[in-house]
């Protein structure tokens, strides 16, 4: 998608007294593993007492995965995905919400 540039630091976050620099850029099917990791465990803690407990527990990391691989090779002009990194490529979302 144009407009959007590989590694380019866009923000900063303080994360005890260390800078962390967060990196968006467009996902492609090599994240599936990790947004489905972290569409899972936001999942189970987001909705824990609102959403019937075994539900939670059945969401499965493989599935999601599945799910979000086949999203990213959708043909969807209109859509584009984006995932948020730190320098050394661990998905931003996981340290912003611990």
């Amino acid at each position: 998608m144009t407009g959007l540039r590989a590694r380019r630091p866009v923000s900063y976050f303080t994360q005890s007294d260390e800078k962390l620099a967060i990196r968006i850029r467009k996902a492609d099917t090599t994240d599936a593993g990790a947004v489905a990791r972290v569409h899972v465990d936001t999942w189970r803690t987001t909705y824990a007492g609102i959403m019937p407990a075994e539900y939670l527990a059945g969401l499965t990391y493989a599935e999601r995965e599945a799910m979000w691989s086949q999203a990213l090779t959708a043909d969807r002009p209109t859509t584009c995905m984006v995932v948020a990194e730190t320098d050394d490529g661990a998905p931003a979302l996981r340290l912003l919400l611990t």
